[in-house]
């Protein structure tokens, strides 16, 4: 359980159509995504890789607005893709 929060990325002022860094968190029970800002029609979606980051899987319903969302996926790679960014768009995604 102290490891819940040891492998953290933080990805601040998302602006445009992109893809955090993959993350390597582990055959975790469960992985979440918070996501937090200006969203101008941006959507967020938590992917998760099955093969090293060749391939990524949608592993959670993307979001439009502040929240969270959590996946019990077991995939040892994980990141946040943004798509639909409008020009005023601007968010802070986490991962743990």
């Amino acid at each position: 359980m102290g490891e819940a929060f040891a492998r953290e990325v933080t990805e601040a002022a998302i602006t445009a159509n992109s893809s955090t860094a993959s993350v390597v968190f582990g055959l975790k029970t469960c992985i979440m995504m918070v996501v937090q800002g200006t969203w101008n029609t941006a959507t967020v979606t938590l992917e998760g890789s099955p093969d090293g980051g060749t391939t990524w899987i949608e592993v959670a319903a993307g979001i439009t607005a502040d929240g969270f969302v959590r996946s019990e996926a077991k995939f040892h790679l994980f990141r946040a893709t943004t798509s639909s960014v409008g020009g005023s768009t601007s968010l802070t995604v986490w991962l743990f």
